[in-house]
C-alpha cells in the first residue's frame, strides 16, 4: 500500500515591501500552498 505526502508552505508572507522568500521557488516543489491575505485574526 503507498503513501503520499501533502507538503505545505504558507506563502505571501511579508511586511510592505519586505517579502520573506522565493515564493514562486517555493510552488514548484510543494503540493499545497496557504496563501496570506491580510492580517491574522
Amino acid at each position: 500500500m503507498g503513501r503520499t505526502i501533502d507538503l505545505v508552505a504558507d506563502l505571501g508572507e511579508g511586511f510592505g515591501a519586505y517579502s520573506l522568500g522565493d515564493d514562486s521557488a517555493l510552488l514548484e516543489i510543494v503540493s499545497s500552498a496557504n496563501i496570506a491575505c491580510g492580517f491574522h485574526a
